[in-house]
């Protein structure tokens, strides 16, 4: 057999959730949150090591595995048809799809109880400067006429939510509260009625790579706006096809 990389460690979850958020609380960044099989999986980035978790492994109908917990590493070879021989297949060879590309890959037995995952890249991730979303941000809301402090006074005293620092940004007065590790954002100025409106109802999410997010906006023709919030927050609003408007800002480490 003849390896040439290690592509991930695969640990089963119960709660991606939760998972994804103990990872993201202690500083790595995670990724690629898809549908696979019959669950979901997600990529956890520390430093050079890729750890992905899955609600079901792919081959699970076939081989026993525990409610959670580390199930197997995947590595990579250029001859998987040839690493095969004399192994014993537990699952595949198959193809997979997904932001990793396309791989044909394999699960076979190894010493000691262990299962290997084996895996040939057949063609690169696709190369874009897409948005790449890793999170929600915040939520914003328009007072819609009533006094804003009577709407933070329901937010606090009803919902129980509690402050968050706001910058000052001209002309649009507003108050910020803590959701979780989230935010309501607050905002007491008009709201346009139409298009891309920065003051009306919006979400906001957190991309990996704003500049290039920018980029591939400019290279399909979408519409933006933008501004400087603070003193170095970058914002982007846009409206999906529906006319919903987005913000789009960089991701943070932490909220």
């Amino acid at each position: 057999m003849t390896i040439t990389g290690l592509g991930n460690l695969a640990v089963k979850v119960i709660d991606l959730d939760s998972a994804c958020a103990f990872y993201e609380a202690s500083g790595a960044s995670v990724t690629d949150r898809m549908l696979w099989g019959e669950g979901e999986r997600a990529d956890v980035h520390l430093g050079p090591l890729v750890i992905t978790l899955f609600t079901r492994a792919i081959y699970e109908d076939t081989v026993a595995v525990p409610d959670e917990g580390f199930l197997h590493p995947a590595l990579f070879t250029d001859d998987l048809d040839g690493d095969l021989e004399g192994q014993t297949v537990l699952w595949g060879p198959a193809v997979v799809e997904g932001s990793f590309g396309a791989r044909r890959i394999a699960f076979v037995e190894a010493p000691g109880g262990t299962r290997l995952e084996l895996m040939e890249q057949l063609a690169p991730p696709a190369a874009s400067g897409a948005a790449r979303v890793s999170r929600f941000h915040h939520v914003s809301v328009n007072a819609n006429g009533v006094a804003l402090l009577d709407l933070v006074t329901f937010y606090r005293d009803v919902l129980g939510l509690v402050d968050r620092p706001r910058p000052e940004i001209p002309g649009v007065p507003g108050h910020w509260l803590v959701v979780g590790d989230q935010e309501l954002h607050l905002v007491g100025a008009p709201p346009a009625g139409h298009g891309i409106d920065p003051t009306g109802h919006h979400y906001c999410m957190a991309v990996e790579d704003l500049d290039a997010t920018i980029a591939d906006l400019d290279a399909r023709g979408i519409p933006y706006l933008q501004a400087v919030q603070g003193a170095d927050t970058v914002q982007v609003w846009i409206t999906d096809p529906a006319g919903n408007t987005i913000e789009l800002q960089q991701a943070r480490s932490a909220p």
